[in-house]
């Protein structure tokens, strides 16, 4: 039973272990997509890019 147990115990941090690593790498996307953003678009225009973008997407919602 204790042979079953030590199994089981390693399937889990086997698959807590994948989701850990999918989580890093989608945050790691997320955060370079970011910097590649704000590195082509100024400081001085990012207000005017976020607030078209909600504005797109209210409208799109809106539509619905």
């Amino acid at each position: 039973m204790d042979a079953l147990g030590n199994v089981l115990g390693g399937l889990g941090s086997s698959i807590g272990g994948l989701f850990s690593g999918i989580l890093g790498a989608v945050g790691g996307a997320a955060r370079e997509a970011l910097h590649a953003f704000g590195s082509v678009v100024s400081v001085a225009w990012l207000p005017i890019v976020a607030i078209a973008l909600i504005a797109l997407l209210a409208w799109n919602v809106a539509r619905r």
